[in-house]
């Protein structure tokens, strides 16, 4: 499997000498978890089949143990590189990257956990002369002291992006007492076989150095091309404390990316330490964590819907172990998250269910949650801010436009620029006013009337049922002459009996209760939620 993969997508590899013994086990009845027995593990990652992939130690060398979802052991082989490593599924080739402290990268086949050398991150030439240090907000080489091919020089973590055509690896270091992201990119040679090209030094923290900023950070890279990490700012008298710090991969800070906008500190609370980073096929990023100020306690995973807040998930009884490091199953609905004695180095892989997690006012017996989620998911919406969703709030005829052109395109999609002359009351500074204008470009609206789109008027029920079969089958659609007699409160005569009956027929509604389909109400974002997954057909868990 593994030659095929490599084959395929042209990754060129040198082979060392492998010890490979793996054995397949049959697969047990029910949930595993907590998985235990495992001796300071220091890797996990899900592979493309949710299938988890764990590095651990075992007398003096490595393990790779893989695992059902539901925490059944699969497979084990020993691994004989190094003492630790952390590790990242390509999402191209579903190949494992495995990266150790002295920056060796291994590709990982998880099918069967053979193994193949790719290369050394101390051997890719490296840029090193432009580095933004977040503490003083400056680019400059740094005086040299970052060192990314230096022999005392560590590595952390690993993360991928595919983006654009590019395929770029991100890694934490750590020269001497000042961690750093390094960026290698992958690219053809002259056989058209990928291997790393010059490698850029992104940016550091120059901060002063204490005991416990002497350790590699975390990274991890969304699909939408924000890398995450933490870097230590100087908080004068009392020391350092780790920040999370984000940026955009086109426009990352030393190539002179806007701070505040294209790379920022994005949590207002300071951290521990953290290594324990992931995303998932979504675009949420996560983070496992010792203490967050007052919001995790002594452990917790603290998940981003967006970067404006984070919503953790406190861990219990974790007075003697710390989070290290975890991986999200690929839909989002669970994290898989190693903790670690702090004394003796047992460790255990704890499963944490996320559904009910994303939105702090969306609850898992919420009776919108899984079609709110699925919405989430599918990229159709962020929430309302600060973690929440808002689910009892009205949905505006605006709010309207982005939902459905989301749901007709993809959860990528940008409209174009806005002129501010198809509406009279939608100027084309207006938030959603290229949302708008695009939206009856498509022939899906023709506004409320008298030219006006009346933007920040709630959608009712009956104009739901012709936006969404419109959204669904085009603009030219025309339901089927109305009988009135699906629900009691929508005559024949009703002026969106037709669509309203149309709604039904399709599965998309069931009405409001008591045979009625209440039409003049307006549509809350609960409802809303419910009515654009069955309509777009968004997967619910």
């Amino acid at each position: 499997m593994l030659y095929a993969a490599l084959s395929r997508f042209r990754f060129a590899i040198r082979v060392r000498t492998i010890l490979l013994f793996t054995l397949l086990l049959p697969a047990a009845a029910g949930a595993q978890f907590p998985i235990s027995g495992l001796f300071n593990p220091t890797g996990i990652t899900t592979d493309l089949d949710g299938n988890l992939i764990v590095l651990s130690n075992l007398q003096g060398s490595l393990l790779l143990s893989k695992y059902s979802s539901d925490g059944v052991l699969l497979g084990q082989a020993p691994f004989s590189s190094g003492l630790d490593g952390s590790l990242a599924t390509d999402p191209g080739s579903g190949l494992i990257f495995l990266l150790n402290s002295f920056g060796d990268v291994w590709l990982i086949d998880p099918t069967d956990l053979s193994t193949f050398f790719f290369f050394n991150v101390k051997s890719v030439p490296t840029d090193a002369s432009s580095i933004y240090d977040v503490a003083s907000q400056t680019t400059s080489a740094q005086s040299g002291l970052i060192q990314p091919r230096a022999a005392q020089t560590s590595y952390g973590d690993i993360a991928i992006s595919r983006r654009n055509g590019n395929f770029n690896l991100y890694v934490s270091g750590l020269s001497v007492a000042f961690p750093f992201i390094l960026r290698i990119p992958l690219v053809p040679n002259a056989s058209g076989l990928l291997v790393p090209g010059t490698s850029d030094v992104i940016l550091t923290s120059l901060a002063s150095a204490a005991p416990n900023d002497n350790l590699a950070r975390g990274v991890a890279v969304n699909q939408n091309g924000w890398v995450l990490t933490t870097l230590p700012f100087n908080l004068g008298p009392i020391g350092n404390s780790d920040f999370l710090y984000a940026f955009q991969e086109e426009k990352a800070p030393d190539k002179g990316g806007t701070l505040g906008v294209d790379h920022k500190r994005i949590f207002p609370s300071e951290f521990s330490s953290s290594r324990g980073m992931a995303t998932d096929r979504l675009g949420k990023l996560y983070v496992a964590t010792g203490i967050i100020g007052s919001v995790c306690g002594v452990g917790g995973i603290l998940i981003f819907p967006d970067f404006a807040s984070g919503l953790c998930i406190p861990l219990a009884d974790q007075a003697t172990s710390s989070p290290w490091d975890f991986a999200t199953s690929p839909d989002g609905t669970a994290a898989y998250l190693i903790v670690r004695h702090f004394l003796n180095g047992a460790g255990q892989i704890l499963r944490v269910d996320l559904r009910g997690a994303i939105f702090a006012d969306v609850p898992f017996d919420h009776w919108a949650r899984s079609s709110i989620e699925g919405i989430f998911r599918a990229g159709l919406t962020t929430g309302c801010g600060n973690a929440r969703y808002c689910p009892s709030s009205q949905v505006s005829r605006a709010e309207m436009a982005v939902f459905l052109l989301r749901g007709i395109h993809d959860s990528a999609y940008t409209p174009p620029a806005a002129t501010g002359g198809v509406f009279s009351d939608v100027p084309a500074g207006y938030w959603a006013a290229p949302w708008i204008e695009q939206l009856a470009e498509e022939g899906q609206t023709a506004g409320c009337g008298g030219g006006r789109y009346c933007p920040e008027q709630s959608v009712s029920r009956a104009e739901m049922a012709v936006f969404l079969l419109r959204a669904k089958h085009g603009p030219g659609f025309t339901p089927p002459p109305a009988t009135g007699t699906v629900f009691a409160d929508v005559p024949a005569g009703f002026w969106a009996a037709a669509w309203i009956e149309r709604l039904a027929a399709e599965g998309i509604t069931t009405g409001c209760g008591n045979g009625s389909y209440c039409p003049t109400n307006p549509v809350t974002r609960a409802e809303m939620a419910v009515f654009l997954a069955r309509t777009f057909a968004i997967p619910t868990l």
